[in-house]
């Protein structure tokens, strides 16, 4: 079989470089990414520019090639430098520069705020396109891994002996550097270690003496005692909680997703485990984003049912549906419970208004001895007593204010069946996120670099919508006008909307 010939060893290469123009196809990613961020106003940051200095990298340029490395799933500032280099579509938005490592880390870092004053921009595009009326809400958290290691959370007594170690090593490399000076054996080098060491060493110390006072103050907010003691701070992110879900250190990232078109309307990092207190300011920021509309529905899971939401809601007056997960539309047989084996909640157990009483999955039922207290007539003989009754002799369920709103929250969702399968909508955002762009850790530190990161997929997931949903309409139009042979051959149509 004959090969080619090769002559690179035996010619100097000398290339001419091609125009960019034609590095990249008419309906390539690039291209259709590169004339969507042009419609995006960059004002603020130019701004932010001095008018001294070295020639600068443009905001759209830096911008663009993160906006294209996120598309890919390529996070490392590292990776997208070696991208510069060697990818026709990156050489295409850089023009043959190649920003450096740091030059991208700093951009990320320095327009943080100008980075998220991108989002607004990017639904009022949306809304110029008609890509969606922005009518249904799905507001949802999931919760991510920080970069720090659980290894760096420590409990009070843990972080107390860190710092007794890290004293003792101060003072051994400090009686290192008497020792050399009273030697007169100076090793210039060695010194300089030592010295980097110290000051590592007492950057550490500092930081303990801060987790050590964040510790007290949320220690003092804890009830249990058990948890308030084997509370733990991360000493390098101190924001960063531990997850049960993820067995490490981690944020919860809350998302407002618009159910038609599934672009991101709002998007927080948030400390706190739960989702319970979310509600409020997820609602808050998508409202000035997208403009007061009191008929805007907001659909939310059972994690943000809480007496502080639904104060929110009737206080707001907002259009809001939040499925209670607790909810049992179908209550089980005692066969089946004892099977299941788990503890049985009051939601297994039917109130009656009428008559105002409970009655248990065994049909005992559960009168009023005080108000908001249900009392079982008998649990004697019963078969899921062991499962019902476990503390008491008889079984006891306390009915409150925020159980009656519950159910009427309930009833709402009852005659709107299908609003929770909106909702979806939500999760397939999430699931695009951690497994098509691969993001399950943060690769930047702290709350502000986990708040750029997301914010950074956030604009690149919408601004692909958008283009999606641009190339739909002009489909529509294509076969509204019966223009057939436009499309795949010629794109010059295409590109006047893409």
């Amino acid at each position: 079989m004959p090969f080619f010939k090769e002559e690179k060893d035996n010619l100097e290469l000398s290339f001419e470089r091609p125009n960019v123009n034609f590095l990249v196809e008419e309906d390539s990613e690039a291209l259709k990414l590169y004339k969507l961020i042009k419609r995006l106003d960059f004002s603020e940051f130019y701004k932010r520019y001095s008018t001294r200095g070295a020639v600068a990298y443009r905001p759209e340029v830096l911008f663009g090639i993160l906006i294209l490395s996120v598309t890919e799933g390529v996070l490392s500032s590292r990776s997208i430098e070696k991208k510069c280099q060697r990818d026709i579509y990156y050489i295409y938005f850089t023009e043959y520069r190649v920003p450096d490592h740091s030059t991208i880390a700093r951009f990320l870092k320095k327009f943080r705020k100008e980075i998220m004053g991108l989002l607004p921009q990017m639904v009022k595009l949306a809304k110029q396109e008609d890509i969606s009326s922005f009518k249904t809400i799905a507001i949802d958290g999931s919760k991510f891994q920080s970069y720090s290691s659980k290894k760096q959370s420590m409990r009070k007594d843990t972080l107390e002996k860190e710092e007794k170690k890290i004293l003792k090593r101060i003072e051994k490399i400090l009686n290192q550097i008497q020792e050399n000076d009273s030697k007169e054996n100076k090793e210039e080098e060695n010194v300089k270690k030592m010295e980097a060491e110290i000051k590592r060493l007492e950057e550490r110390k500092r930081k303990i003496e801060e987790s050590k006072k964040e510790l007290t103050i949320r220690q003092k907010q804890i009830r249990d005692k058990n948890k308030r003691k084997n509370h733990q701070i991360n000493i390098l992110e101190p924001d960063a909680r531990m997850m049960k879900e993820l067995n490490a250190n981690g944020y919860n990232i809350q998302l407002s997703v618009d159910t038609d078109s599934e672009i991101i309307v709002n998007a927080s990092v948030e400390p706190d485990r739960s989702d319970n207190h979310q509600f409020s300011k997820q609602h808050k920021d998508s409202e000035i984003i997208l403009g007061e509309d009191v008929q805007r529905e907001y659909l939310a899971d059972g994690g943000y049912m809480s007496a502080e939401t639904l104060d929110y809601l009737e206080d707001n007056k907002v259009n809001a549906y939040i499925n209670d997960s607790r909810e049992k539309a179908k209550i089980p047989e005692v066969e089946e419970l004892l099977k299941r084996g788990k503890e049985i909640i009051s939601e297994f157990f039917i109130y009656s208004k009428q008559t105002n009483e409970y009655i248990c999955p065994n049909q005992r039922k559960l009168k009023e001895i005080k108000p908001g207290v249900y009392e079982s007539e008998s649990c004697n003989d019963c078969l899921i007593k062991h499962l019902c009754a476990k503390r008491n002799t008889l079984r006891r369920i306390t009915r409150t204010e925020f159980t009656e709103r519950k159910e009427l929250m309930r009833q709402k969702l009852k005659q709107n069946p299908g609003k929770m399968n909106k909702r979806k909508a939500v999760e397939r955002v999430f699931g695009n996120i951690k497994w098509n762009l691969g993001l399950r850790r943060f690769t930047r530190k702290n709350f502000d670099g986990a708040l750029t990161e997301i914010m950074m997929i956030v604009l690149a997931l919408n601004l692909k919508k958008i283009r999606l949903s641009t190339y739909q309409t002009l489909l529509k139009i294509i076969k509204t006008a019966k223009l057939k042979y436009i499309l795949p051959g010629n794109y010059k149509l295409y590109t006047q909307y893409a």
